[in-house]
C-alpha cells in the first residue's frame, strides 16, 4: 500500500461507492474563498487562511463534477462544512496536501475523509485514542516501512466522525469507536461499549479503506443505508 502519490482515482478508491473527488493544485492555496467563507478566517493565521481557501475550492471542484454551480460552502455550529441540501461530502488537509469528496445524497449516506502525516503517534496519546483492544490487535499486525498503526487508527476514527457527525448530530470520544485494520487496505469500524454513548443500533452501515502515500496515510469511511 506504499505509493508515491494519491490522485484523484487513488482517494475515490478509499470508498464503497463511486465520489467526486478534488485535490489542490498548489494555486489553489492562493484562490480567493467566497465572501462568506472569508469572514469564517478573516482572523485566522495565513496557513490556516490558506488550507481553509483550498480545501472550499477542493470541494467546489468536486460538486461541480456532480453538476452544482459554484457557491460558498459554509461552516455549521459543529465547525464542519455546510454541504448542499442533496450533496454529502467532506475534506481534509494536513501539511502539503488537501483534497475533498463528494456524493449525491441516495448514492450514499455519509462520507469521512482524513489524511494526516505518517509520523507515529505519541505515546502519552496511545491511550486516548485507542481502546486496550485495539492496542492488544495492533501487535500481531505486520509492519510496513513508514506505517504506524496507531496512527492509522486516529487518522481512521476522524474520518468516521466525519461521515458520522452529520448524520446524528452526536459527538463521539475516540474511546467510542474501535477500528479493525485488514492489511489488504479495508477496516471497520464498530461503535464500542461506552458509558459517554447511548444510542441504539444505527441505520447504517459505516466501511473504511486506508492508503499510505508519500508520508501521509489517507483514510476513507462510507456510510451506507442497512
Amino acid at each position: 500500500m506504499n505509493e508515491q502519490g494519491l490522485d484523484a482515482v487513488g482517494i475515490a478508491q478509499l470508498f464503497a461507492r463511486p465520489v467526486a473527488v478534488g485535490v489542490a493544485a498548489a494555486s489553489m492555496y492562493d484562490q480567493p474563498p467566497f465572501a462568506e467563507e472569508a469572514l469564517v478566517v478573516a482572523r485566522a493565521v495565513e496557513p490556516r487562511r490558506r488550507e481553509f481557501a483550498a480545501g472550499r475550492a477542493c470541494a467546489r471542484l468536486a460538486l461541480a463534477e456532480l453538476g452544482f454551480a459554484p457557491a460558498a460552502i459554509a461552516i455549521g455550529p459543529d465547525r464542519a462544512p455546510v454541504w448542499p441540501a442533496d450533496a454529502v461530502g467532506s475534506i481534509t488537509h494536513c501539511e502539503g496536501f488537501c483534497c475533498a469528496v463528494a456524493a449525491r445524497k441516495g448514492a450514499v449516506a455519509g462520507l469521512g475523509i482524513d489524511a494526516e502525516a505518517a509520523e507515529p503517534l505519541e505515546p502519552a496519546s496511545l491511550r486516548l485514542v485507542l481502546r486496550a483492544e485495539e492496542r492488544a490487535a495492533h501487535a500481531p499486525l505486520p509492519g510496513i516501512a513508514g506505517l504506524d498503526w496507531p496512527k492509522l487508527a486516529f487518522s481512521a476514527k476522524e474520518a468516521f466522525y466525519k461521515a458520522w457527525r452529520p448524520l446524528t448530530g452526536l459527538d463521539l470520544t475516540f474511546q467510542d469507536v474501535a477500528i479493525d485494520f485488514c492489511v489488504d487496505g479495508s477496516f471497520q469500524v464498530r461503535l464500542a461499549p461506552s458509558p459517554t454513548l447511548h444510542t441504539a443500533a444505527t441505520p447504517w452501515a459505516f466501511t473504511g479503506r486506508w492508503r499510505l502515500f508519500a508520508g501521509r496515510v489517507c483514510t476513507g469511511v462510507t456510510a451506507l443505508p442497512v
